[in-house]
């Protein structure tokens, strides 16, 4: 027989709903004294289940004030009997709780601001099985579930593994437990956002992961995305895909980052959506880079000239040959007598040169005449041929 969930009945029942009158400050009973539904504790601690020592060593029910939210459950004992211990755990006619736990309940614990979920995963299976290994014992109030076959008396594989399931009390988060084996579980009150995922082009199948570590798997693409396009005119992107169909995305809007300015130093265009460049060579390198190589241009226009370099140092004089020897000098003439000036004569024309005489020896000085008033100049004669000149002396040697 599979698991059959039922809605919950006891053997004690009322007729009516509980109240108090409307001016009472008092309600009517504990959220922490209620089976399952959510509670309020103050510490991680008021989570766990505990057996006591002195239920360890003489067995019997496990009634302990120290369990917050416990479950009805019988240890067998260690001191006074042989094994195998017989535990059993009783669970109310639905099947899913016991004591004052039921699967999925809430319970907000103060002392960290957390609110946890009571889990036991794969329930169904465990039910099974211990089903199956015949530990299950079905009664009008509920079940019985023991850790041996009831029949045989020996210990059952299914059974233990319903009970520890039901007894374990480990907390997400706490001493290294995580979500997946933990019976309290932080919960998940509808706040789940995706936080990433993956695109898996070989099976064409999209997995979204949200933060409580869970995943969403997409299937169905008839194809892959091979390429596309985003036309900022129409603020459209188009993406083209294997089986030559085109998906259009519409309604892109720009984000908050600044728009593209070019400039030349002179005239600045901002707002620039695209480049095209003339002269030159694009290559698309992939990733979104690109390599641009100019292929040529105009010259351009010649630079001002640049000033004049300083003068360099004046290089050292070489230095004097030695003078030669001065040849003898003749001896002078003595000076004549001077007359007494005439009168001046109109100028006579100017008669031809007569060539030159050797000189003679200078005379010796003279007296001074008086001077004659001046006659008229007379005209020039023409000029005389010159004579040769005599020949160079040879120079000294150095």
């Amino acid at each position: 027989m599979s698991f059959n969930y039922k809605n919950p009945v006891s053997a004690t029942k009322i007729t009516g709903a509980f109240s108090v009158v409307r001016q009472a400050t008092t309600g009517t009973n504990f959220s922490v004294n209620t089976i399952g539904g959510y509670m309020e504790v103050y510490y991680l601690s008021n989570l766990d289940w505990t057996i006591p020592q002195q239920t360890y060593e003489d067995g019997g029910p496990v009634q302990y004030s120290g369990n917050s939210i416990p479950i009805e459950f019988s240890y067998g004992g260690d001191l006074y009997n042989t094994p195998p211990i017989i535990n059993q755990l009783t669970l109310y006619n639905d099947g899913i709780s016991s004591g004052r736990r039921r699967l999925g309940m809430l319970v907000f614990v103060q002392e960290n601001q957390t609110t946890y979920q009571y889990t036991i995963p794969n329930y169904t299976n465990l039910w099974t099985l211990a089903e199956t290994d015949n530990c299950v014992l079905s009664l009008e109030s509920g079940y019985q579930v023991f850790n041996v076959n009831i029949d045989t008396g020996e210990l059952a594989g299914g059974g233990i593994e319903f009970l520890n399931a039901w007894t374990g009390s480990t907390i997400e988060g706490v001493s290294g437990v995580t979500k997946e084996n933990a019976r309290w579980r932080v919960a998940n009150l509808n706040d789940t956002i995706i936080t990433g995922g993956t695109y898996f082009s070989a099976i064409t199948t999209l997995d979204l992961y949200d933060n409580d570590g869970g995943t969403v798997t997409i299937t169905g693409f008839t194809g892959t995305v091979t390429g596309g396009t985003y036309n900022s005119g129409t603020s459209t992107i188009t993406l083209n895909n294997s089986d030559g169909s085109v998906v259009s995305i519409t309604g892109i809007t720009s984000g908050s980052g600044s728009a593209l300015s070019v400039g030349d130093g002179t005239t600045t265009v901002t707002s620039v959506s695209g480049i095209t460049f003339s002269g030159a060579s694009v290559i698309n390198n992939g990733g979104g880079n690109i390599t641009v190589s100019i292929t040529g241009g105009t010259s351009g226009t010649s630079g001002t000239s640049g000033t004049s370099g300083t003068s360099g140092s004046n290089g050292t004089s070489g230095t004097s040959g030695s003078n030669g020897t001065s040849g003898t000098s003749g001896t002078s003439g003595s000076n004549g007598t001077s007359g007494t000036s005439g009168t001046s004569g109109t100028s006579g024309s100017n008669g031809t040169s007569g060539t030159s005489g050797s000189n003679g020896t200078s005379g010796s000085s003279g007296t001074s005449g008086t001077s004659g008033s001046s006659g008229l100049s007379g005209v020039n004669g023409t000029n005389g041929t010159s004579g040769t000149s005599g020949t160079n002396g040879t120079n000294g040697t150095s």
